[in-house]
């Protein structure tokens, strides 16, 4: 285990004792730094995988992890940098007081938590592509990889189609609202068509 990862998980642990300690003693802004302090870093895990371009997860049922190098890595990271901006950015807007008037701009525009719902999409998408490391060499294997990048293919092409809805909704707002809504009736009256 490397210092950075150490930084990392350092991070998250002192966040979570922070929100422990926030809520005990009723002090929503300590319990706000915890959150702000999980979010930084869940950013420097973002930025160590980039830096790195390798990152590794573990799984339960598996005896070593899954490791990500190259893009697929920078990808992975790329996406944990923009989940703690956002768990930072949701903090910051706790303690400035702007939760609320915050809410009301992304009822309004919603394409403004899509966009970044879709760009998520496009990077786990861009590392189903291209895969995890895999030493193993039985059919299995390969099977199972072809499925896994075909899935990622299909979540880039989905993340691709979300983050052009979003730019649509903010260049032209209430879209998104009306092909919600369009697409809602439509699958109603075929329910009913059905049923």
């Amino acid at each position: 285990m490397s210092t950075g990862d150490i930084f990392q998980i350092g991070l998250i642990a002192a966040g979570g004792v922070l929100i422990f300690v926030g809520d005990k003693i009723h002090v929503p802004n300590l319990l706000n730094l915890g959150v702000a302090t999980i979010g930084f870093g869940v950013v420097a895990m973002g930025a160590g995988a980039v830096l790195k371009r390798r990152i590794e997860f573990r799984e339960k049922n598996r005896a070593v992890g899954v490791t990500y190098r190259g893009l697929a890595a920078a990808a992975w990271g790329l996406l944990l940098a923009l989940f703690g901006v956002a768990i930072m950015g949701a903090a910051a807007a706790s303690v400035l007081g702007m939760r609320d008037a915050l809410l009301e701009v992304v009822k309004a525009h919603p394409g403004l938590l899509v966009a970044p719902l879709g760009l998520v999409m496009i990077l786990r998408g861009i590392a189903g592509v291209i895969g995890p490391d895999d030493t193993r060499r039985s059919i299995w294997s390969a099977l199972s990889q072809a499925v896994y990048r075909f899935g990622g293919l299909i979540l880039l092409a989905f993340g691709v189609l979300t983050v052009v809805l979003a730019i649509w909704d903010l260049r032209s707002p209430g879209t998104l609202r009306r092909l919600v809504e369009s697409l809602a009736s439509s699958a109603l009256a075929l329910l009913e068509q059905v049923g």
